[in-house]
């Protein structure tokens, strides 16, 4: 099932650009590019592929998504959810080498969850179709690093992270505002 259809964009001004990522992509000039939740799983909590085929996806549809999410999504929007992200990791981090008891990473890991609200919340704040969009992709991926094997939660979340890093640096690179 698709999580969310890219559409090409109709802007003239770009259109040759748009043209040569399409083709780049290996995608049909045009043609809607789906990402399905099967893909976000490979990224995030690969099973049937290995590291490497799960990087390579994770790299492809980063670049994908983060050059859509340039036409309709501010810098200051998407660093608002990943300043929250980056802020987890460093609570994980701290609770790695801390003795402290305040610094348990079950905290983290229920702030991480916490986050899908926060995320629906900002969605239906903001103007336009850019928080929708990032959303539509960052909600389940939040839920496969929560809600699987435990075992695993670090490398699922570290996934997660770079992944959304990812995202935000091709959204740069396309000159995302």
């Amino acid at each position: 099932m698709n999580l969310i259809s890219f559409t090409y964009p109709d802007k003239s001004k770009k259109q040759r650009e748009w043209q040569e990522r399409y083709k780049t992509w290996g995608f049909a000039q045009n043609a809607p590019i789906g990402f399905d939740d099967q893909t976000l799983k490979n990224i995030i909590s690969p099973v049937n592929i290995s590291d490497d085929e799960s990087t390579k996806l994770l790299v492809k549809w980063a670049d994908i998504i983060g050059a859509f999410l340039s036409e309709e999504l501010s810098t200051s929007q998407i660093r608002a959810i990943f300043g929250e992200v980056r802020q987890i990791e460093g609570q994980l981090r701290v609770s790695q080498v801390s003795k402290d008891e305040t610094s348990k990473p079950e905290k983290a890991w229920t702030r991480l969850r916490l986050l899908i609200p926060k995320m629906q919340y900002r969605k239906e704040k903001e103007k336009g179709q850019g928080v929708k969009s990032l959303v539509k992709i960052l909600d389940p991926a939040v839920k496969l690093v929560v809600d699987g094997d435990t075992a695993k939660l670090a490398e699922r979340f570290g996934r997660f992270v770079n992944f959304f890093e990812a995202i935000l640096a091709y959204h740069k690179a396309y000159g995302g505002n």
